[in-house]
C-alpha cells in the first residue's frame, strides 16, 4: 500500500463515505422488501395539508381490515400541488378511485400508497464501493512500484 499519510487519510474518508451509503441503501432495500402485502382500503376522508407556501399535499384518512383486525391511518398520496384549489381538484378524482396500500405483514399499522425501490441510494453505494476498491488497488499498485 502507498505509505503517504495523505493518501491513506483520503482512502479512509472515501471508505467511510462508501460504508455510510451502503448502510443507507441497505436500510432502504430492507424497508422496501418488508412492504410485501397489498390490501384494499376504504378512504373515509380526504384533506389538504400545506407543506410550504406553494406546496400542498393531499392526505387520505383510511381504514382497512387485515387478519381480522381493523387498522386506520393517514398517508399522503405522494403528489405535491401548487395551491389548495389544485389539491381539491385532485381529491375529486381520487374519491372516484379504488385505493390499496402496501403494508408490512408484521406491522400492518404502517402503510404506504407507493412502495419505491431506493435506486438512487443503491446506485450511489455501488459506485462508491467501486471507487473505494479502485483507490485501494491504485494505492497498492503505486506502493509496489515505489517500494
Amino acid at each position: 500500500m502507498h505509505k503517504n499519510a495523505v493518501w491513506i487519510g483520503f482512502l479512509l474518508i472515501v471508505v467511510v463515505i462508501a460504508l455510510w451509503f451502503v448502510v443507507k441503501a441497505s436500510y432502504g432495500v430492507v424497508a422496501y422488501t418488508r412492504l410485501s402485502t397489498q390490501v384494499e382500503i376504504e378512504v373515509y376522508k380526504w384533506s389538504v395539508e400545506q407543506k410550504k407556501t406553494d406546496q400542498f399535499v393531499v392526505l387520505a384518512h383510511y381504514s382497512f381490515e387485515y387478519r381480522e383486525k381493523e387498522y386506520s391511518g393517514v398517508t399522503a398520496t405522494g403528489s405535491l400541488y401548487p395551491n389548495p384549489w389544485a389539491a381539491n381538484r385532485a381529491i375529486e378524482k381520487f374519491s372516484e378511485q379504488r385505493w390499496s396500500v402496501w403494508i408490512n405483514p408484521k406491522h400492518p399499522d404502517k402503510a404506504v400508497f407507493r412502495k419505491k425501490f431506493p435506486y438512487k441510494s443503491a446506485f450511489s453505494a455501488v459506485i462508491l464501493l467501486g471507487l473505494s476498491i479502485y483507490f485501494f488497488i491504485l494505492g497498492t499498485y503505486m506502493g509496489g512500484k515505489n517500494g
